[in-house]
């Protein structure tokens, strides 16, 4: 199975800390196969890709292309209108035109955004889903969001769809996500996507802060759980919100049972 990292906010520390517990057998990279790195511009996730391909020649690189505040952070429909042609075209006009690894984490606005045409960004959005062949993308959205845009009528053919799953913030935030709660919707939503989405993929957490800064982060013993149901029930890849050290022992014991 597939074990990717989404790093929100890179550094030289973070990269290294990842370096030092990447997983090797006979040549071939187990862990980390894929990274999801945060940045504000092409040029400066080129800037974070060269350093983080020093981990092993064959990790994924993967662009997350993050908002300032104030134009919503997060990349929707209710975004600034001006900051998604700005992102949308940097990717489609890029100067190499190799294979890009594209993720859009479609969430609603960090806070209130001027300048939104609603009904733009949905052409926008609809552009590169659509055409991302012609713009040689391989493209992930988060919060499964394919399954809402077939709805919407827009082609997500081979999109790959990534649901949030973290359990930490929901045994954390509600009196009602206990412990045996949050592990009965966790099944049940991997159930779900499995059957809806053959490209389904989940993702667990927290195993680091993100934009917010105060989220809950994950026990070694909840994350040896919910890796156990995703193996349970033969999932392909998974997603890990974070990395910290403290986690690899829940990791190699993941890797090699």
């Amino acid at each position: 199975m597939d074990v990717g990292i989404y790093v929100e906010f890179y550094s030289d520390e973070k990269i290294s800390e990842i370096a030092k517990d990447k997983i090797v057998i006979n040549y071939k990279l187990v862990f980390p196969k894929e990274i999801v790195v945060g940045a504000k511009s092409l040029d400066e996730f080129y800037n974070y890709e060269k350093e983080i391909k020093k981990i092993h020649k064959d990790v994924i690189v993967r662009y997350w292309p993050i908002l300032e505040k104030e134009e919503g952070y997060w990349i929707s429909f209710k975004a600034k209108t001006g900051a998604l042609e700005r992102v949308f075209n940097e990717v489609k006009n890029r100067k190499n035109k190799t294979k890009f690894y594209l993720m859009i984490d479609f969430e609603d606005p960090i806070q209130k955004v001027e300048d939104v045409d609603i009904e733009k960004n949905k052409k926008l959005v609809e552009d590169i889903l659509e055409n991302k062949r012609n713009y040689k993308l391989d493209i992930s959205v988060v919060e499964n969001v394919p399954l809402f845009f077939k709805k919407s009528g827009i082609d997500v053919k081979d999109v790959e769809g990534v649901k949030m799953f973290y359990s930490s913030l929901r045994e954390n935030y509600h009196f009602i996500f206990k412990d045996f709660i949050s592990k009965f919707l966790l099944e049940r939503e991997i159930k779900r996507g499995l059957k809806e989405d053959k490209n389904y993929v989940i993702a667990l957490g927290c195993l680091d802060k993100g934009i917010l800064g105060d989220e809950p982060l994950i026990s070694e013993k909840r994350l040896k759980y919910d890796l156990g149901l995703v193996k349970k029930h033969g999932m392909k890849k998974v997603m890990l919100f974070g990395y910290q050290n403290k986690y690899k022992e829940v990791l190699k014991d993941f890797m090699f049972s």
